[in-house]
């Protein structure tokens, strides 16, 4: 089973939707272990229109890393042609696969803020679940006594 770290990002005025439809596109191509859940940054390393929307995901996957690329840059290909002309600078989704199984893929994402906030949102996320299911064993445990 191989392992993908994906940032997805958009900065459109559908940008919402538009990451979920790239979710649901992955979601057909793998399993999402992790989640960061969508969030606004600001652009890193070009001077586009509008800030962006990201979310970060791992990803467990059967199918070898330049099938998923493929796949995922096709998505995009289609998804972007809904554009309309003279729509630079504007983004309606953008699918990088970062880190696969463990092998940095896209230096200059994995090393951006709006990466690192996604990782950290999905860390605390397994931390705030490990502390629920902590408490619920602790009252669990406390009504069995």
């Amino acid at each position: 089973m191989n392992k993908a770290v994906v940032c997805l990002g958009a900065n459109t005025t559908d940008a919402l939707p538009r990451l979920g439809q790239a979710l649901v596109f992955l979601q057909g191509c793998a399993t999402v272990n992790a989640d960061s859940g969508c969030y606004p940054t600001e652009p890193e390393y070009e001077a586009a229109a509008n800030p962006y929307q990201n979310r970060v995901l791992v990803l467990a996957t059967d199918i070898g890393y330049e099938e998923l690329y493929s796949r995922s840059k096709e998505f995009e290909r289609a998804v972007r042609a809904e554009l309309p002309a003279g729509s630079a600078g504007l983004v309606n989704t953008d699918i990088d696969i970062v880190v696969w199984n463990g092998e940095v893929k896209k230096p200059l994402d994995y090393a951006s803020r709006y990466f690192s906030l996604g990782m950290s949102l999905i860390s605390h996320k397994a931390e705030y679940e490990r502390s629920q299911q902590c408490c619920e064993e602790a009252v669990h445990n406390k009504s069995e006594r």
